[in-house]
């Protein structure tokens, strides 16, 4: 019966008529109707409450459906937990390309800098051996 299930439903998540009442938008004494059996939820209304407690429409109207609300709460935990560890997977992927691209391109910037400190080395020790030069021939000529 639906006021079964609806009670169930909200017990085993520990949730007040209150809280259910504003998370569908209706109030607590409409919630309380419904779970005592003295009124039946809109079409809209059942969709809500389908939607909030994870199951399905049919579930909610079939009262010869055999599926437990613990079976119908486990697979969409596992479906939730799936498309999160997905996403978590995507997340990392992510990272971990973005941290490569980044590594390559300090190791690429680092490269193209090497070249250029040892041709100043070798620009420094021709430098240094012109002002030698400069040293000797000027020791040279002011000896005579």
């Amino acid at each position: 019966m639906l006021k079964k299930k609806l009670k169930v439903l909200r017990d085993k998540k520990n949730l007040s008529q209150i809280e259910v009442a504003e998370a569908i938008c209706v109030s607590r004494q409409t919630i309380s109707r419904w779970e005592s059996g003295s009124a039946v939820p809109s079409a809209e209304n059942l969709k809500y409450l389908s939607r909030f407690y994870n199951v399905s429409l049919e579930y909610l109207l079939d009262d010869d459906e055999k599926e437990s609300i613990g079976k119908e709460t486990e697979e969409s935990c596992r479906m939730n937990n799936s498309k999160s560890k997905k996403k978590i997977a995507i997340a990392i992927t992510v990272i971990i390309i973005a941290i490569s691209i980044l590594i390559a391109v300090v190791v690429h910037e680092s490269e193209k800098m090497q070249p250029r400190q040892d041709s100043m080395t070798d620009i420094d020790m021709l430098e240094s051996d012109r002002i030698s030069e400069k040293i000797e021939e000027e020791a040279f000529f002011s000896e005579r």
